[in-house]
């Protein structure tokens, strides 16, 4: 019963961030000069995609944010790596993420309609999600070679206490989630409502191979700065910080 009511309220917790982060992106555009060509259940069903798309790519990515605490954690030794072992360890919070992104998808698809073109959603998310992983990766990849830049660990004295050390937090990883976060933001500013409405909901052929090549270019850019680090299996040392609980 704890556990049920715990996951519960994760859920609660996670649907509501992302309901309050849809209302936040619309109020941010309506100051920023409005949706443009774009209607607000457009909007909403553009947020719904890309909310499922970072949720896919977060399952991994808290994997990938904290290499440069770890860098900062472990002996120097220890050389941090990109490994197979470390980053495919699931974290399920984007759950709720995913959920939301579904039920925004779901209202915007019964308003607009679908149809063949729907089914270039399924590639469109992957493309996104893949995106974001890699542009996570060469990000992590600056934060472990200057973790005395990146790296902010604080340490809380009370008189009578012993130390608390708060789990050292990466500056990069926090500005990377805060700015993937905000993905619908410059895609409704920039692009026109036809890259994700035909009319009904689904990508244009421009708008999906524009985001397969970002999603290739920052795999590629990921394999060139973490060349030399990259391997199957992590270290002894990186591989239990990597598993501790975050």
């Amino acid at each position: 019963m704890h556990q049920t009511l715990k996951a519960l309220r994760g859920l609660t917790l996670g649907l509501s961030i992302s309901a309050m982060n849809l209302l936040g992106m619309f109020l941010t555009l309506l100051v920023i000069g409005g949706l443009g060509d774009w209607t607000t259940m457009q909007f909403i069903g553009a947020f719904g995609v890309f909310e499922i798309a970072t949720a896919f790519a977060f399952v991994f990515c808290p994997n990938i944010w904290r290499l440069p605490v770890i860098e900062a954690e472990t002996s120097d030794r220890t050389t941090i790596r990109l490994t197979w072992s470390t980053a495919l360890i699931p974290h399920w919070a984007g759950g709720a993420k995913a959920i939301a992104g579904v039920a925004m998808f779901a209202v915007a698809a019964r308003s607009e309609g679908v149809g063949l073109v729907t089914l270039g959603i399924l590639p469109l998310v992957l493309a996104t999600g893949l995106f974001v992983i890699g542009v996570s990766a060469i990000v992590a990849r600056w934060g472990v070679a200057r973790p005395d830049l990146d790296v902010l660990q604080i340490l809380v004295r009370r008189p009578g206490r012993k130390d608390f050390q708060v789990p050292g937090i990466s500056i990069s990883a926090s500005v990377v989630q805060i700015v993937l976060g905000a993905f619908t933001l410059p895609v409704v500013k920039v692009a026109p409502a036809t890259s994700l409405f035909q009319p009904e909901i689904g990508p244009s052929s421009t708008f999906l191979a524009t985001m397969l090549v970002a999603a290739v270019a920052s795999i590629l850019g990921t394999l060139f700065v973490w060349r030399g680090r990259l391997s199957r299996n992590a270290s002894f040392e990186q591989q239990r910080k990597a598993e501790e609980p975050a």
